[in-house]
């Protein structure tokens, strides 16, 4: 894209060279814009589930810390009952027997 003062007139192969100097520029520029919309559609989608992996850890924690704590004595409730359970079916099944024996 260089004039040279020497020559009076501009020549078509001027005009054609700093044409295609403009088109390879423009084409650096809208590679160069495309690329960094990539980038940061790249950008935000890691941003994005690096929260999200945060968040259902937080909920994991609180599953874990919480929720299990309450399983826990649920099943020893249920545990005792059950054996509480298992005891009045054995007092039944020996009445039986020894109704049944007379």
């Amino acid at each position: 894209m260089l004039v040279e003062p020497s020559q009076q007139a501009v020549t078509i192969t001027q005009v054609l060279g700093w044409a295609r100097d403009l088109g390879f520029l423009g084409a650096l520029i809208i590679i160069a814009w495309n690329a960094r919309g990539k980038w940061d559609g790249a950008k935000s989608f890691i941003a994005e589930t690096r929260a999200f992996m945060k968040t259902m850890t937080n909920h994991a924690d609180t599953l874990v810390t919480n929720h299990l704590e309450h399983l826990q004595k649920s099943g020893e409730r249920i545990e005792k009952a059950l054996a509480q359970q298992s005891a009045l079916l054995q007092e039944i099944s020996d009445s039986t027997r020894k109704t049944k024996r007379k």
